[in-house]
């Protein structure tokens, strides 16, 4: 992963009043960062990225943080360093919650991150493991740091689900406080490192919230939700949704590999966009590396060989590793989308689920025209202005003749 070292700080203005040169610099922006042990939602998406193009999103891998983009943009993304509110009273636990309402605990009140807030059963969730004094060293991404300050922790009550729950403060119960926290420097990046108190009587899925807050004029305080699995947890039930890479895949440097997850919708909840590079362009190289992002960064979806209730990925036998899904109604394919070599599309699909297709005259005949009123899913396949066309992923109303190509919805199959 990589974290964000570039943003530049930003100072406030001094003041003239009265003819008398009142300084007041405040540094509230000097303090920035987000937990990255375990990881804050808004970092995990910053740093995994794909939220710069398309524009609606689609090439984002993780369906929370795509679910949270379109929600409200790429800002929260940006900014995951400043999850942040002014709080001057920052004493008072009323004037805190005033501070960052219910139900945008996750976005520090900040209605431009409102994203972060959203309940997801796809937000990447740690699990830890407490040592025996029911502790775990949490982690605190420091892009600047300053003290002096305080730490709080909570974590939601038991009955909370973060995938269906928008966060209150009568969800979260205080289960740690810190005065300070020891500043280190981790191959090269700064973080602020503490051990923390969890209950040990509790398991499952939660959300860890942390309160970090500067003591200075400005009040300024970040506020972060990370979800974390507590506990043993009873091993999830897996679906073969079927092979990972079918034999005869070739892929070539400056390809794309695209690995999607579909629900019974045929709604995307997993779209991951693999560049093929001459480093990776053997299947056994990509193919490694793939699975890898997947297994890092999907809960509903493992790549590998199943064996005694978990799932782990076989280097040695490229064949042998299967695609599984916690939802049974889950369905998986694997594009091969080609380089272009010419300015009209030249992307080709090779699909883990597809057959071989007729010839383009044997399919005008019987392909239905493009309709904008009706709803396509992936696969399905029309007609439209003289062309064949399928589409990649859910659409309605976007025409083929102006959504094709290697990155838009519809890829043109053959002409009529």
């Amino acid at each position: 992963m990589k974290l964000n070292n570039n943003l530049t700080p930003l100072f406030k203005t001094a003041l003239v009043s009265s003819g008398l040169l009142l300084t007041a610099v405040a540094q509230q922006s000097l303090a920035h960062g987000y937990a990255d042990y375990p990881k804050a939602r808004q970092g995990y998406c910053e740093e995994a990225g794909g939220y710069w193009w398309p524009s609606d999103g689609s090439g984002i891998a993780n369906a929370a943080c795509r679910a949270a983009f379109q929600q409200s943009g790429s800002y929260q993304f940006v900014q995951a360093i400043e999850f942040s509110a002014n709080v001057t009273n920052y004493n008072s636990q009323a004037a805190v919650e005033a501070g960052v309402p219910n139900g945008s605990l996750c976005a520090a009140g900040d209605s431009a991150k409102a994203g972060i807030d959203l309940p997801h059963p796809d937000w990447p969730a740690q699990q830890i493991t407490l040592n025996g004094a029911g502790e775990f060293e949490y982690r605190f991404y420091a892009s600047t740091p300053h003290d002096p300050s305080f730490w709080k922790f909570y974590l939601t009550k038991p009955g909370f689900n973060p995938a269906t729950d928008v966060l209150t403060w009568q969800d979260l119960e205080l289960v740690d406080e810190k005065s300070s926290a020891n500043l280190q420097t981790i191959n090269g990046t700064r973080y602020y490192v503490m051990n923390v108190s969890l209950p040990t009587n509790r398991s499952g899925d939660a959300i860890l919230y942390t309160r970090w807050q500067r003591q200075d004029a400005g009040g300024e305080g970040f506020y972060n939700c990370s979800d974390i699995v507590l506990g043993d947890v009873e091993p999830p039930t897996w679906t073969d949704a079927g092979g990972y890479v079918q034999p005869g895949l070739a892929a070539a440097a400056g390809d794309q590999v695209w690995f999607r997850v579909f629900d019974n919708y045929g709604s995307e909840v997993v779209f991951n966009q693999f560049d093929i590079t001459a480093a990776n362009q053997t299947n056994n190289a990509w193919a490694t590396e793939l699975a890898s992002d997947i297994n890092g960064s999907e809960a509903q979806v493992q790549v590998g060989v199943l064996s005694g209730g978990s799932i782990s990925y076989n280097a040695g036998d490229l064949y042998a590793n299967r695609v599984y899904v916690l939802n049974g109604d889950y369905t998986y394919q694997l594009d091969l989308e080609k380089a272009s070599t010419s300015s009209s599309s030249s992307s080709s699909s090779v699909s883990s689920s597809s057959s071989s297709s007729s010839s383009s005259a044997a399919l005008c005949s019987s392909t239905p025209a493009w309709d904008a009123a009706s709803v396509y899913t992936a696969s399905d396949q029309v007609q439209h202005n003289g062309g064949l066309y399928e589409a990649k992923w859910w659409t309605q109303g976007q025409s083929p003749a102006d959504f094709s190509g290697q990155w838009e919805v519809w890829l043109k199959t053959g002409d009529c």
